[in-house]
């Protein structure tokens, strides 16, 4: 609401919970669609990643890599691991 300029609902009448909706920021009569781009919230979650999956297994002479946990993604999909930088926490 602050970030865009958003006028927000009523905040009397009974309206305890819309006063911080946006409102109306759809198309006119003549129109039967959403007018882009609006100022709307961002998209959030579009990149499946995973950090600190522990490796089991790895045999260099077939490029293969065990993993253990849930890795992202669909079934019989494409996996890129690449190095991130991090160094692991000792438990110490």
């Amino acid at each position: 609401m602050k970030r865009h300029g958003f006028g927000g609902g009523p905040r009397t009448h009974g309206q305890s919970d819309r006063a911080r909706a946006p409102g109306f920021i759809g198309g006119y009569n003549s129109r039967k669609s959403v007018q882009g781009p609006k100022n709307v919230r961002p998209q959030r979650g579009r990149a499946n990643y995973c950090e600190k999956s522990p490796c089991s297994e790895n045999r260099h002479r077939t490029n293969l890599l065990w993993l253990k946990g849930a890795v992202p993604g669909s079934p019989n999909g494409l996996v890129t691991i690449r190095k991130t930088g991090k160094t692991a926490k000792s438990s110490n």
